[in-house]
């Protein structure tokens, strides 16, 4: 099967790695959060949904898992537009 998985550098995404190896997956991260495994990973700006539509319409997914998060509680207070947007 393949799968693209969203937020895969985060907690959630992290966890699920390992339950998906046998699948072709998709690692796919928010550009410059990748660190030193950037090799790993695909950035995906999942706010930008042209980059999503891309994404999707080149890898062909049977599954998208979106494991992302915005959870900064101080910046979405000040403006929850772009935890909203995630």
């Amino acid at each position: 099967m393949k799968i693209i998985l969203v937020g895969a550098n985060g907690q959630l995404g992290t966890d699920l790695i390992p339950a998906l190896s046998i699948h072709d997956v998709m690692l796919a991260v928010q550009p410059g959060t990748a660190g030193e495994a950037a090799s790993r990973f695909v950035e995906l700006d999942v706010s930008d949904p042209a980059q999503v539509r891309a994404a999707v319409a080149s890898f062909k997914p049977d599954l998208i898992l979106n494991t992302a998060a915005f959870h900064r509680g101080d910046d979405i207070e000040k403006d929850a537009a772009i935890a909203l947007q995630v």
